[in-house]
């Protein structure tokens, strides 16, 4: 397994942060962490980092993302984690481990963790019980590991039992927490009972200070010997606490004082007891906060329609069909929710400035249009794709959702696709989009992009996805296309220095010729419409794509002149190409709808054979039943008679074929006990190994052993969902 990174071999953090930015990461990181339960799993989300460079640990979290999808959407079992208080559960145990006391609602917040822990273990183990034996149960296999969550040690347990004993769901602590505390509760609330007997006759009983006392109006009598505790502002009732109440008073302040001690004891207690168990706690706290962001992948994949994509090999072509933009479509979804909340909370009839209802509808929100799909189907064996056409044309979105859609791979999530994706097991996403000029650096555009497309080739290995945008872009036309030509010429070979595919964009259409020079290259084109020029934004394969410039020019109100000026300049040699290339588009789209008309005519005679068939087989059908009751009459007699010698001779096979049966059986469940109890003996004997592989019964895999705890009769294993503890009875050798 090659050592898994979050930075390009080759490449700084800064740059690895800057190619990360250009294609959109973090802001799809930002659409993930929407979907999380917990503040933690919020803040892992938007941290999440694509796996580089270890293509078994992307499809492990590809794996356990699609296992999430089948129980939650499939089998209906919602992992819920949104009542774990894991910031507070964070800090708290932070307090703990360096030896601090913990207030009833830190403690109360470790315990979340816990209970959230117990519930999960809970849902899945029912779950896997429920679909045993059935097909459906593979794919959820992956989630096995998180029915043992709570296999972190008898510690853990009797910290949870204990906190539960102590504490109220409110954070008070329970009489039953020690005896000192059930006793100091008890002369207080006797103190307080004799305090206000005590006073109950004499006036008006209250509490100033936590101290009984009487409330009196100035005009009423103060009894002898009282203190003057307090008055209510403006003059109104004063608070006296007569000689009765003052030893009462005392006595309960002391009680007070002496439960307080008590109270604190038990939180010292618990507070040792957590950290006693900090390690696994905290253990158990961060694989909560995994399986949250897990959780989150996979309803946002839900949420944006997508599918979890196959992780292939580098020879297999990329494969995206129908793929959509996630922001875009986050955006759109966004938008949608936005405004039926808007239409909800405003409809019905409103009052206009006047008082008046109005049933005028409100303004509708502006809702983000829907990405247009596109289809990324690479032809075997090509390595460098050149794509062409006007600005706004969708070509830097193309590559971005390309790119994009990798990286999630990488990261375990969902691509929005229509069908699962199929995307080679690509080593990192390295780019060069977007203007790169920098005043502090003293760089102009073309010296960013020269700068950057050196960074990537620097970092490059001959497994990477290279995306360059606007390649040979701002310096001469001539210049700029013969070394654009020579990078993707370079990438293209693959190797050190080159890459597994390169996905560019350009205005030079010379590019577009290496395809003829090199099989390795294909052309790609995004479409505009010639009568309105706006885009469609739908990628055209094999097509050289046209900037429509002077149409656009015309179109939006340069004068004629300029534009035939322009026209004229351009000549008539790249007129006629630019018209070849018109006219190449339009017998494309006359071949596609002949090949979409040809298809439904395909339908329509498949559908005419169908009728046609069923009809042919209902008469001879009908023809052959009645020959055969025709026939039936006129031999019953023969029939009856034949019919009962053939019961007579099935009647005798059958006894024959029952007794060979009965004595084939007797000889198998002979051989089947003597295999079982040499089995069972060879079981009885055998202890397992540091290195043997092992069956696990209840996962129904194999495993490696990693340790053996003969006293506890545990062994740590190794599976391909991670590490695992299993009991020693739960494990079988391999033969």
């Amino acid at each position: 397994m090659q050592e898994s990174s979050h930075v390009p071999l080759g490449m700084d953090a800064a740059g690895w942060r800057a190619t990360l930015a250009q294609l959109g990461w973090h802001e799809l990181c930002d659409e993930v962490s929407e979907h999380a339960q917990t503040e933690l799993g919020m803040q892992a989300c938007r941290r999440l980092l694509p796996t580089l460079g270890d293509a078994e640990a992307s499809q492990g979290l590809l794996t356990l993302t699609a296992a999430l999808t089948a129980a939650e959407q499939s089998h209906g079992a919602q992992i819920e984690l949104g009542s774990m208080r894991s910031v507070d559960a964070a800090r708290a145990l932070q307090r703990a481990d360096q030896g601090g006391q913990l207030r009833a609602r830190d403690l109360l917040a470790i315990l979340s963790v816990v209970e959230v822990a117990a519930s999960t273990c809970r849902r899945v183990s029912s779950l896997l019980e429920k679909l045993d034996g059935q097909k459906a149960a593979r794919e959820v296999m992956p989630l096995a590991p998180f029915q043992d969550l709570l296999e972190v040690g008898p510690d853990v347990l009797s910290f949870r039992k204990e906190v539960l004993r102590c504490l109220d769901e409110d954070a008070s602590i329970r009489a039953q927490a020690s005896p000192d505390v059930a006793r100091c509760r008890q002369t207080v609330a006797s103190l307080r009972l004799r305090a206000q007997r005590a006073l109950a006759s004499s006036g008006e009983v209250s509490e100033w200070n936590g101290r009984f006392c009487l409330a009196l109006n100035p005009a009423d009598p103060i009894p002898s010997g009282s203190i003057l505790l307090g008055g209510a502002s403006g003059g109104g009732l004063q608070y006296h606490e007569p000689p009765v109440a003052l030893r009462l008073n005392n006595a309960l302040a002391a009680a007070l004082g002496e439960l307080n001690t008590a109270e604190n004891a038990v939180l010292w207690r618990l507070s040792e007891g957590a950290q006693a168990c900090h390690t696994p706690l905290a253990g158990l706290l961060h694989q909560l906060v995994e399986l949250d962001t897990a959780v989150a992948k996979a309803r946002f994949g839900w949420w944006i329609d997508g599918h979890v994509p196959a992780l292939v090999g580098l020879a297999t072509a990329l494969e995206l069909r129908r793929l959509r933009h996630p922001l875009l479509v986050a955006a759109h979804l966004r938008g949608k929710a936005q405004a039926a909340k808007s239409r909800r909370r405003l409809a019905g009839p409103r009052r206009g400035s006047q008082g008046v209802e109005s049933n005028l509808s409100p303004p509708a929100l502006p809702i983000p249009p829907a990405p247009v799909p596109i289809d990324v189907l690479l032809p075997k064996g090509v390595r460098a794709v050149v794509i062409t056409g006007p600005n706004t044309g969708g070509k830097t979105a193309a590559l971005t959702a390309a790119g994009l859609s990798v990286l999630s791979c990488l990261a375990g999530i969902p691509v929005s696709t229509s069908v699962p994706a199929r995307i080679p097991a690509y080593s990192a996403v390295l780019a060069d989009i977007g203007d790169n000029q920098s005043l502090g650096a003293s760089l102009s555009t073309f010296s960013g992009h020269l700068a950057r497309i050196q960074a990537v080739r620097k970092a490059c290995t001959g497994r990477e996805l290279v995306l360059l945008d606007e390649v040979g872009t701002g310096t001469d036309p001539t210049e700029g296309s013969a070394l654009g030509a020579a990078v993707l010429q370079t990438l293209a070979r693959g190797g050190k220095g080159g890459a597994a595919l390169v996905l560019a964009t350009t205005h030079h259409q010379s590019l577009t010729g290496l395809k003829y020079e090199d099989p390795v290259f294909e052309n790609a084109s995004v479409e505009i419409d010639a009568s309105t020029l706006r885009p469609r934004y739908q990628l055209a394969w094999g097509i050289l794509g046209r900037s429509h410039a002077l149409a656009i020019a015309e179109r939006s109100g340069l004068p004629d002149a300029v534009v035939g000026g322009a026209r004229a300049t351009l000549g008539k040699a790249s007129l006629t190409a630019e018209g070849m290339v018109a006219e190449m588009e339009r017998l494309r789209r006359e071949v596609e709808t002949a090949r979409a008309r040809a298809g439904e005519e395909e339908r329509a005679a498949a559908d005419l054979r169908r009728r046609s068939a069923a009809r042919r087989a209902s008469t001879v059908a009908r023809e052959t039943a009645a020959a055969r009751q025709a026939q039936t009459s006129r031999a019953g007699v023969i029939d009856r008679a034949l019919a009962e010698l053939a019961l007579v001779q099935k009647e005798q096979q059958a006894a024959k074929a029952e007794r060979g049966r009965k004595e084939a059986a007797l000889r198998e469940a002979a051989a089947i006990a003597q295999e079982r109890a040499a089995r069972a003996e060879r079981r009885a004997a055998w202890r397992p190994a540091v290195g043997e592989e092992v069956r696990v019964a209840r996962l129904g895999i194999v495993a490696r052993v990693l340790a053996v705890d003969a006293a506890r009769k545990k062994v740590k294993l190794h599976t391909r969902l991670g590490r695992v503890d299993a009991r020693m009875d739960e494990l079988d050798f391999v033969d």
